[in-house]
């Protein structure tokens, strides 16, 4: 049977005379466990029953705690989400682990994590297990094994990524105080240089936003020409101030893009280009005439073999 190969670990089946499947499982005692003959029934009280046994033993640590959510966990629907998922949870158990394992009524909030990512480059993308630690705080409070809330808060770092790449994209036209700026937040300025504070903060905001006006038109011909229009409405809705806050944001460290996009190579232009030169192919082959000398020379074939097949013997 094909889906019995996800069944969760300690699912057991018995097949009936008749065809049918029971599935069991076995308690710590080594009692069956009759789960019954519907799959997805039997799926879920296998989660009721391994709860069971998390609140008879609960989990003093964080490593514990992470355990016990693996142990009343279903299998993921396919082999991309599982590898994901393991990714996740050795990336929380090696912070745990480096932390001395904590119990989890003591565990900070998630700005620890991300240091601790910045600091170790362990992952690029840490919002997939600050999300995973939510829902393993979520199993917790539903076994009543805390009744504190969750120490982490969600963390989404995809919408900050693609106003980063719109920075980068920016620089690249950028002059000025603005090009300054946008260095800073990308990691690739000197922060000594020229800020807010050196001039008058009317003069450095006008000519920000005057420098800023310039340079997202030219970036936004330079992304079309190039066929990348993703970006173009989010470089076209970026303010002065806004990039003023960005240079505050402290996740912008795990945020940045890590290479530079290419738009010098004129995408759109060449592929038109090579579009014209197949339809004016295409029309000359359709628009040429038969010539006279093609005709006779297929008649001339056919004569020959019909002389041919007459000369032929029985």
């Amino acid at each position: 049977m094909a889906r019995d190969q996800c069944r969760p670990p300690g699912m057991r089946a018995r097949p009936g005379r008749k065809g049918a499947v029971t599935y069991y499982m076995l308690s710590k005692s080594g009692r069956r466990i009759v789960l019954g003959k519907d799959f997805t029934l039997a799926c879920a009280r296998w989660v009721h029953e391994q709860k069971e046994q998390v609140k008879e033993s609960p989990p003093a640590t964080a490593s514990g705690l992470l355990d016990a959510f693996v142990q009343c966990s279903l299998p993921q629907p396919n082999e991309r989400a599982a590898v994901i998922r393991y990714v996740e949870l050795n990336t929380l158990r090696d912070y745990f682990s480096a932390r001395g394992d904590p119990g989890y009524d003591v565990i900070n909030s998630e700005k620890c994590f991300l240091s601790w990512c910045k600091r170790d480059n362990r992952v690029r993308i840490p919002d997939g297990p600050i999300r995973l630690f939510r829902r393993v705080w979520k199993f917790a409070l539903e076994l009543d094994l805390t009744k504190r809330p969750c120490p982490w808060n969600p963390v989404d770092l995809r919408s900050l990524r693609v106003t980063l790449e719109a920075v980068d994209v920016l620089s690249m036209y950028a002059t000025g105080s603005l090009r300054h700026l946008l260095l800073q937040i990308l990691g690739k300025g000197d922060s000594s240089g020229t800020t807010i504070g050196q001039s008058s903060a009317m003069e450095y905001e006008t000519s920000l936003a005057k420098d800023l006006l310039g340079a997202i038109d030219r970036a936004i011909s330079s992304l079309r020409a190039s066929g990348r229009a993703q970006l173009v409405p989010r470089i076209a809705g970026i303010t002065s101030a806004e990039l003023v806050k960005l240079l505050e944001t402290p996740e912008i460290v795990l945020a940045r893009p890590p290479g530079r996009l290419l738009l010098e190579h004129r995408r759109l232009e060449l592929k038109e280009a090579l579009n014209s030169e197949r339809r004016t192919a295409s029309k000359k082959a359709a628009t040429q005439p038969m010539t006279a000398e093609r005709g006779s020379a297929d008649l001339s074939v056919r004569v020959d073999r019909t002389e041919t097949h007459a000369q032929c013997p029985d």
